[in-house]
Formats: structure tokens, sequence, C-alpha cells
């Protein structure tokens, strides 16, 4: 049959016409549901206006069961995709449990003891220290970023290192290209420094 005998046919025109209107009122549930999302913030709405698609849709209203169903695959969207943010910390804590597990010939161990000090502007800061004790040379923070700026956890650091005349080692991992100069500085003048570790050749050289 011809397309121009199939629109022609009048049993066809009630389906199309069917058809036609269950498709403006999935497009105006979709673009609630978006409106949804911008105001709140979350995925769901579009979801719950997929599931109370109107006659026709999904329903088998005339249509069949699978006609104009809409599917959305699994893979679609940023709801199953795992944000940035939680792969640059997995890869940090991958990255610092490498350090810990090199210096275990001495006893290294993550530290989980809370340290304050006040800083020069007389705010009180705390920080925990990657590993802390004398076995590792004093304080030692492991950093698997990228660039390393100065930020409130390191003057804290470097704070605590003057206030108790230990030093304050830092170690970053391959990918680190650059380090600020103030912090080499600051951490130099604890008597300890900026070193970079390769877990793959086991080298630790100074940055």
């Amino acid at each position: 049959m011809s397309f121009v005998a199939f629109v022609g046919d009048p049993e066809n025109q009630l389906a199309l016409a069917s058809l036609g209107n269950a498709g403006k009122e999935l497009v105006k549930l979709a673009r609630s549901a978006l409106e949804g999302v911008a105001r709140k913030g979350t995925s769901a709405p579009l979801g719950h206006a997929l599931a109370r698609s109107p006659p026709g849709i999904n329903s088998g209203g005339g249509l069949g069961n699978d006609a104009g169903r809409a599917v959305v695959p699994k893979s679609a969207g940023v709801v199953n995709e795992i944000p940035q943010i939680t792969l640059n910390r997995q890869s940090g804590i991958e990255f610092e449990r490498q350090v810990i597990e090199a210096l275990g010939h001495v006893g290294a161990r993550k530290n989980t003891t809370l340290l304050t000090a006040r800083l020069p502007n007389g705010a009180q800061a705390t920080t925990i220290p990657d590993l802390w004790g004398k076995n590792v040379g004093g304080m030692l923070e492991v950093k698997n970023v990228q660039r390393l700026s100065m930020s409130n956890q390191l003057r804290t650091q470097i704070q605590i290192a003057r206030d108790t005349g230990q030093p304050l080692n830092i170690v970053v991992s391959p990918r680190t290209i650059n380090v600020s100069m103030k912090i080499i500085r600051k951490v130099r003048r604890t008597g300890g420094d900026v070193y970079r570790y390769n877990p793959k050749t086991g080298d630790l050289t100074k940055f």
C-alpha cells in the first residue's frame, strides 16, 4: 500500500490522530519535567513523567504494546556517570595507600589524630596530616593533584610544624606538574621538603 493510500484510509487517519495527540502530551510532560529539573536540581521528575506516558504510549492503546515506546538507555544522562570529583578522590586515596605501603618498613600508618593551630591572622584551624610521627620524619602530607597551591590545610600544617619544631614533608604524585613556590619555601623553612614519588619505579625525588 502506498503512503498516500495509507493516509487516506479513515481508520488509519484516526490512528494517526491518536498518535499525534499522544506525542503532544508526551512533549508537554517532558517539558514540564525538565522545568522541574531546573527548579529542583533533580532528574527524578523526568523519569516520573515518562512513567506517566499518555494513552497510546506504553499502554498499547490501539498502537501495540511496544509501538511508540520511549526507551531511555541505562547509560544515558549523568545519573549513571561517576562524578570527576569522586574519581579524583579515589585516585588520591589509592596514591596515599601506595605511599604508606612504601614507608611500611619504618612502621608508617595512616594518621587519624586531629591537630590544632592558631594561624597568624588569629584564626584557629584544625587538620589531620596523612602521616605523623618520628618514624616518618615528622608530618607528611600526600597529594595527588596536577597543581598544588596554598590552602588552609597546608597553612595549618606549616604552622603546626613551626610551633612544634618538626618538619613537614609533602609527597606528590607523577601527575603533579606544578607546586606553588610559596609552598616550597614555607615547607623548606620547617626543615622538610616537597618530593615526587613514582609508585611504578619506587623512586622518591625532590620536586
